[in-house]
């Protein structure tokens, strides 16, 4: 069987690539072409197109660049065309796999969306859509569902990929040592995988970073993320750059300071205290605000239904704000139990579903219906 996959950032092509290794354990003849990343390709799918040529952007990047995106959706569109898959696989990347859905729509074929749109966050004029052009929707989030459904949109909670990954990752270092002798004041910033939000994000970093000599920071430096953003902190006598996964220097570090999106929750599965912080243009951000209709923005504190993490959003992310939160996780016994014990109920919602084996599942049901 064929099939066409289609991601717009890392965290996704992680998650695409996990749905590929269980896929190749149910369809032994199966043929696979993808416009993705470095995961997908690393499991043998065929790459017409890499993630860094049009990775995801804000509300006001992507309107000023609205003819190269309309651009993009149609190269991709034919390229699907040209395969002739029997499925297509949407995963997240919402305001461009919803036009392919789309488009693929008057072309009888068949289209699953995994991690959709959060339109219970803003948007919600998108589930229309999502109900018109698609065959099935998954979520990885439990409360989505109750959510989908009000809108009249049947949807399936498969499990949440980020929990399979650290629980896979935990059961192999509880083999082995999983420290490294790291410095017992380590912070861990992962400043995540976009450029606009670097741009914005990492020169706080740079702040805190100076003025905190004593402290060891391990900063996170994604593959698809110009290296120009990083120049100066490789000279720093108190930054480790790293690339690649993520969760040994999460483990060994105290503290974490983390981007919004996939990230709030990996820290909070592996269980250290974690300040979100989130920045990008003022003109995307007021967009945002005037759309979103969530009081929070990390998954730690969307799951929860309270705030579990301290977030610093726009405005209020400063280098004097970071550095007294910074401080506060790692002095405050007190501090450290509220997240502590605000994580173990995030875990007890998840459960323990198998995401990307239930998705694989479905997918070959599907191309076989």
């Amino acid at each position: 069987m064929k099939y066409f996959i289609v991601v717009g950032e890392q965290s996704a092509d992680n998650h695409a690539a996990d749905v590929v290794r269980q896929l190749q354990l149910l369809d032994n003849d199966l043929e696979i072409q993808a416009w993705g990343g470095d995961s997908l390709k690393l499991v043998g799918v065929q790459l017409l197109r890499h993630i860094n040529g049009y990775s995801a952007m804000g509300f006001w990047e992507i309107f000023k660049q609205a003819w190269k995106f309309k651009k993009l959706i149609s190269e991709c569109y034919l390229d699907i065309l040209a395969f002739k898959p029997q499925v297509v696989l949407l995963v997240d990347f919402g305001g461009f796999n919803l036009r392919i859905a789309s488009l693929l729509k008057r072309d009888g074929i068949k289209v699953i969306y995994y991690i959709p749109p959060k339109i219970w966050a803003w948007g919600a004029w998108r589930a229309k859509k999502l109900k018109k052009y698609t065959d099935q929707i998954f979520v990885t989030l439990p409360f989505e569902v109750r959510c989908f459904n009000k809108l009249g949109i049947h949807t399936d909670y498969v499990g949440n990929p980020v929990a399979d990954q650290v629980q896979k990752y935990l059961s192999k270092v509880n083999e082995v040592s999983p420290y490294d002798n790291s410095p017992e004041r380590a912070i861990v910033v992962l400043p995540g995988s976009r450029n606009q939000e670097i741009a914005h994000v990492l020169p706080i970093i740079k702040e805190l970073v100076r003025l905190n000599p004593g402290l060891i920071f391990f900063i996170s430096k994604s593959y698809v993320v110009d290296s120009r953003f990083f120049a100066g902190l490789d000279h720093l006598s108190n930054v480790q750059l790293f690339e690649g996964c993520i969760y040994d220097k999460v483990r060994n570090a105290q503290v974490a300071i983390t981007t919004s999106g996939t990230a709030t929750l990996e820290v909070a599965l592996l269980g250290v205290p974690q300040v979100v912080v989130y920045k990008t243009s003022n003109t995307t951000y007021q967009i945002a605000k005037l759309l979103a209709k969530v009081n929070f923005i990390s998954l730690v504190n969307l799951i929860a239904g309270k705030e579990v993490v301290t977030e610093l959003v726009q405005s209020k992310l400063s280098v004097l704000n970071l550095n007294r939160e910074v401080h506060l996780l790692l002095n405050s016994t007190k501090e450290q139990k509220k997240i502590s014990e605000g994580y173990s109920e995030i875990s007890d919602r998840l459960g323990n579903k198998l995401a990307s084996k239930n998705v694989a599942q479905k997918i070959y049901a599907l191309s076989r219906s």
